[in-house]
């Protein structure tokens, strides 16, 4: 089955994941994970993406990234080429690194953003490593509460705490306080995988065929949309996150349809 082409962000800004070749770990150990967090500094020295978040987990990570002079395609190439050469070299081995290509969701509003940064910073605790996302060190968490003091810049954390308030000191209270709260959204995460993405397209194209509609006018026949996004959700048990990646139908609509 051919691969979908990548759904764009009008406002520039993705959420990305990598996920290890076969699911297996490559950030292996401290200094890989150190080693990770160095690239996405030394790859951007054209200051060709602004980077919001990052988390570094074993088998896979998370960034939140904006476009700038350079596509997110490219971003990721050089991100992900720099580190697949270290780790060939210290492990001793060739062949792929990372699983496919990279997944990636556009990051449309304010709102979304903030709370998939919350997402991220908030792995390793849904993940039981750690109770705090402060006790990880491995994420960009550290860096938003320390507002930038004895941190390297590579962060463009004052971009994102400015949206939490005027001076500093609150802005970091209350994104402490946003990231604490819990939150039921669903983001990209390493549960997503090629099958789930065939069934639903399966799916949903006997659904059209049934219904004798194209899937490009899909979106402006609100009946058929909207008895389709229901039997995606409370037939098959489709994620709100899954649908929406598959049909193009925004997941505001999908919420409202459905819970």
């Amino acid at each position: 089955m051919p691969r979908k082409p990548r759904k764009l962000s009008n406002s520039g800004v993705y959420h990305v994941m990598i996920r290890g070749n076969e699911k297996k770990d490559i950030f292996i150990d401290h200094s890989d994970k150190n080693k990770i967090v160095r690239v996405l500094k030394s790859v951007n020295t054209k200051k060709s993406y602004s980077l919001y978040a990052y988390c570094i987990m074993n088998n896979h990570a998370h960034f939140v990234i904006k476009e700038l002079n350079e596509d997110i395609s490219n971003i990721m190439k050089r991100i992900n080429t720099s580190y697949a050469t270290y780790y060939n070299r210290k492990y001793n081995r060739v062949g792929h690194v990372f699983q496919d290509r990279f997944k990636s969701e556009p990051v449309e509003d304010e709102r979304y953003l903030l709370q998939v940064i919350r997402y991220v910073h908030n792995n390793p605790v849904k993940a039981e490593i750690v109770a705090e996302p402060e006790n990880y060190p491995w994420s960009s968490y550290s860096q938003y509460i320390a507002g930038g003091k004895d941190q390297e810049d590579f962060l463009s954390s004052e971009e994102i705490l400015e949206l939490y308030g005027k001076t500093q000191d609150s802005a970091i209270i209350k994104f402490i306080e946003f990231t604490k709260k819990s939150d039921d959204k669903e983001f990209l995460d390493t549960h997503d995988d090629v099958s789930k993405s065939q069934e639903i397209t399966i799916i949903v194209d006997n659904y059209l065929s049934k219904n004798q509609i194209k899937r490009e006018v899909l979106l402006s026949n609100r009946e058929i949309r909207n008895r389709l996004v229901v039997k995606l959700r409370e037939e098959y048990g489709f994620s709100i996150r899954c649908i929406e990646r598959e049909t193009g139908i925004n997941r505001n609509i999908i919420q409202r349809l459905t819970t």
